[in-house]
């Protein structure tokens, strides 16, 4: 299965996918809202934006509790928040309230907090592919919903996520967003020769993947300018550090420590920690790499602007040869691109 050739899949040119997927400012869809007006313990009736880089990317989804650790990773002066125009006549009616007595509610029980995971997570990817064919956020949901809801409600999942959630807002973001996508993968090449508690546990540790960077300093992982060496070299450590921190946890399988441990890894040796090669990497984590990639290439970063779906599908297919599995990107770009 892992060294299967499947030449026919790359019929269709990946220059072709996604090509009305272009960026384009879109400041025109938001209106900026004062940031003293966004408080804790709401759940607001609309998705809430930050403003970076002059593009919106979503904070909170709508009917996520904000939770002071949420609103700490937000303290920087130059912070702002916006709300779609369409959404300015619910916006006008909950925030211009007289908010009275501050309280704290109630937190969500596990499902109902997997489903606002997950709803933020569909939000965001939509937003990345707005203007891209509609099609395309409707296969990741028919490949990943159901699977999703039940792997991110399990009390591990849902810990460790509540733990980045607290205190790397963007890492937990990533992590989501790189679950849906690689359980959406996982789910259109094998799905239909997996039972569904095989599914959740091959894709439990796709949501898992980057906790170890909870031990990575906020400060090399929000530093604008290039990583010295030796900073380098602390990122490089997160997959061990990640493996550390579910030893103990006998529900977690091998599956989830591979992909933990792995999803760096790169078919030709250069990847880390331990520079594997080929076969020597187990497929679940080199699908969980190509999930990985994307997101990394479609979201903000402090040190460059995110690319369009289309132009991270152009990198990963012209840069990445020999280092992301052919058949795996090949099968990526069919689950997001037109038939």
């Amino acid at each position: 299965m892992a060294g299967s050739s499947h030449p026919g899949i790359m019929r269709m040119h990946p220059f072709e996918v996604l090509a009305t997927a272009q960026r384009e400012d879109d400041a025109h869809l938001y209106r900026e809202i004062p940031t003293s007006l966004v408080r804790t313990g709401r759940a607001y009736d609309f998705d809430l934006f930050l403003r970076m880089h002059d593009k919106h990317r979503l904070f909170a989804a709508r009917g996520v509790v904000l939770t002071r650790d949420h609103l700490s990773l937000m303290s920087r002066e130059d912070t702002r928040f916006a709300v779609r125009c369409e959404d300015w006549p619910a916006v006008r009616k909950t925030l211009m309230r007289a908010p009275g007595p501050t309280r704290e509610t109630p937190s969500p029980g596990p499902g109902a907090m997997a489903d606002l995971i997950y709803a933020s997570a569909i939000q965001s990817l939509r937003d990345t592919y707005r203007g891209a064919v509609p099609r395309t956020i409707a296969d990741v949901e028919r490949y990943a919903g159901d699977e999703v809801r039940r792997i991110i409600r399990t009390g591990h999942v849902l810990d460790h996520l509540g733990h980045l959630r607290a205190t790397d807002h963007f890492t937990f973001r990533h992590s989501v967003r790189v679950g849906v996508l690689a359980t959406a993968l996982l789910g259109k090449i094998f799905g239909d020769r997996l039972g569904r508690d095989h599914m959740v546990r091959l894709c439990t540790g796709f949501f898992l993947h980057d906790i170890g960077m909870s031990d990575v300093p906020m400060e090399i992982i929000e530093k604008p300018g290039h990583l010295s060496d030796s900073e380098k070299g602390v990122v490089r450590m997160h997959p061990v550090w990640g493996q550390e921190r579910i030893l103990n946890e006998r529900d977690l399988g091998e599956e989830t420590v591979a992909i933990i441990l792995s999803h760096h890894e790169r078919a030709d040796g250069s990847g880390y920690p331990f520079h594997k090669r080929g076969r020597e990497i187990p497929v679940i984590a080199r699908i969980c790499t190509v999930a990985d990639t994307f997101e990394a290439l479609t979201a903000e970063r402090p040190y460059r602007r995110s690319m369009s779906p289309f132009e991270a599908l152009q990198t990963m297919h012209r840069e990445l040869p020999g280092v992301i599995d052919p058949w795996l990107l090949a099968a990526f770009i069919r689950l997001l691109g037109p038939q």
